[in-house]
């Protein structure tokens, strides 16, 4: 009874170190995606701020367009 009772204590031990290193390995990876997250977040608005420029100065361009076609408009009239 005793050398059965050593073979669980054993065999419970190396499955409790089995799970704490399977734990530890599925930490690492979420830790992993999170900075991969991260790093997808940052990128993403530096994308987002980029094309928020580029839209404004499309309607700057727009503006400038529409005030030139204006200009010319005025002067046919005249």
């Amino acid at each position: 009874m005793q050398i059965q009772s050593r073979v669980n204590i054993q065999d419970t031990t190396k499955e409790f170190r089995k799970f704490i290193i399977d734990t530890s390995i599925e930490n690492k990876q979420r830790e992993q995606a999170l900075i991969d997250l991260e790093t997808y977040e940052i990128f993403l608005n530096k994308l987002t701020i980029k094309k928020n420029k580029i839209a404004n100065e499309v309607k700057q361009d727009d503006d400038i367009s529409n005030l030139d076609q204006l200009m010319e408009v005025d002067e046919k009239i005249e």
